[in-house]
């Protein structure tokens, strides 16, 4: 496990930028405009510029704050607790996926995401059958003898993680077909939920601690 929370997100992060091509420009822009809506503004703490005066400027001094505060950058800064959630759902998938899987797992939850109103009723079995072949394809070199052993501690340990997700694929699907059975009035006023991309997920279902 790593040492803290703020660990998790820049590990995440630095894979994101190494692999998926988006910079830590575009990645600390999408940051900054879904803490500005997630975060009313007399509650807002980190002084992130805004883009409409000289959207240049702006957008490096921005991306430096969110370097610093990743330990990125020096001189690193304290990341604040109020910026968390905008710095993980700004990542694409499957990087924020595997950061809220992570991030869950430190307290003994599974991230499993919430459906929501208007979402395709394939999207919840189509990720649960994605997570079943990605379990089996990790499982697959230690289903090569027919046995699990100490040799196959890596294979193993990559299964257990694909599992998790597996679970919270089956939570959300779960939770689509409860809905459809028993749907719920969305009451007005209710602070919107966030804009998770597709296969993202919220904490929701409690991990077997033994």
């Amino acid at each position: 496990m790593r040492d803290r929370r703020d660990d998790v997100i820049r590990a995440h992060w630095e894979l994101a930028v190494r692999l998926s091509g988006e910079t830590i420009e575009t990645l600390a822009t999408r940051a900054v405009e879904l803490y500005h809506a997630r975060t009313p503004a007399r509650a807002r703490h980190v002084p992130f510029q805004a883009l409409d005066a000289n959207p240049y400027d702006a957008l490096r001094a921005n991306a430096l704050h969110v370097r610093r505060f990743l330990g990125m950058g020096t001189p690193t800064t304290r990341l604040p607790a109020e910026l968390e959630e905008a710095l993980v759902l700004a990542l694409p998938q499957p990087f924020q996926r595997e950061c809220l899987r992570e991030l869950a797992a430190r307290v003994g939850l599974l991230a499993a995401r919430e459906p929501q109103p208007g979402d395709c009723a394939l999207t919840a079995p189509a990720d649960l059958m994605r997570e079943c072949a990605e379990t089996i394809t990790a499982l697959a070199p230690a289903l090569a003898d027919g046995r699990f052993t100490a040799e196959d501690a890596p294979a193993l340990r990559a299964a257990l993680a694909c599992l998790a997700d597996v679970h919270g694929a089956a939570h959300s699907l779960m939770s689509q077909i409860q809905h459809a059975l028993n749907p719920v009035p969305v009451r007005e006023g209710t602070f919107p939920r966030a804009p998770i991309a597709a296969g993202g997920g919220t904490y929701v279902s409690e991990v077997d601690p033994s």
